[in-house]
């Protein structure tokens, strides 16, 4: 009749794949198969919002604990969302690597990389380095021939007991791949209001809400049997 035909068994026996091939051969129909070994996949993630989502996959989010089990639901929903907001395509694989925080944080600051290009650049102070009695000596006679002979005088008589230590602060860009989880939070968080809408609101629900736990990656260190499942 030139319909579509859906066949289901299920043990998937290679019998009736055969049979079925056979069959749809004889009228010139097309057949694919959605197996183990096909090459037809099922994205589970791929429709839905985060709630049908979540009530999809949910068996990977149970636990023996209603604890654990709402953390779990909890960054399940979430990074659902932050998958969304950023254009990303919604799969097991990248679900799996936006578990983790590093790899979210990575995308705020790269949002605001855009706006601030020296956000990661910092000054830093180095050990401070002392100066040698000549070097200092000669400073103060330059102070002395500028007619405040008294005071350079007393300066140079508390150098010869404590040295000047001379302040040497270099620039480095951290690496946002290496760098402390707690200063990449720290960096986003004093730029957040920088943030699209869209972006602070994801950062807020996974990160900021915990600030009053132990630390704001609370969901991510409680969830952590959702990560081993997927």
């Amino acid at each position: 009749f030139n319909s579509p035909c859906l066949i289901i068994d299920g043990k998937g026996a290679k019998d009736t794949r055969l049979a079925v091939s056979d069959i749809a051969g004889k009228y010139n129909r097309e057949v694919k198969e959605f197996t183990d070994s096909g090459d037809i996949s099922y994205n589970p993630l791929k429709y839905g919002n985060s709630i049908e989502v979540r009530d999809k996959l949910v068996s990977l989010a149970e636990t023996e604990s209603i604890f654990y089990s709402g953390a779990n639901k909890q960054l399940l929903m979430g990074t659902t969302q932050l998958l969304d907001v950023f254009n990303i395509e919604r799969d097991l694989e990248n679900m799996s690597d936006y578990f983790s925080p590093r790899k979210v944080l990575l995308l705020f600051i790269n949002e605001l990389l855009l706006i601030y290009p020296d956000l990661l650049v910092f000054e830093v102070e180095e050990s401070p380095k002392n100066k040698s009695k000549k070097s200092v000596k000669k400073e103060v006679e330059v102070v002395e021939k500028a007619e405040v002979k008294d005071s350079a005088s007393s300066k140079y008589d508390q150098i010869e007991d404590d040295g000047v230590a001379t302040e040497v602060v270099e620039t480095i860009t951290a690496n946002p791949e290496t760098m402390k989880l707690e200063d990449m939070y720290w960096v986003i968080s004093n730029k957040k209001k920088r943030l699209k809408k869209s972006s602070l609101r994801m950062f807020e629900q996974l990160f900021a809400r915990y600030e009053h736990k132990d630390n704001p990656f609370y969901l991510y260190a409680t969830a952590e049997s959702l990560q081993t499942n997927f």
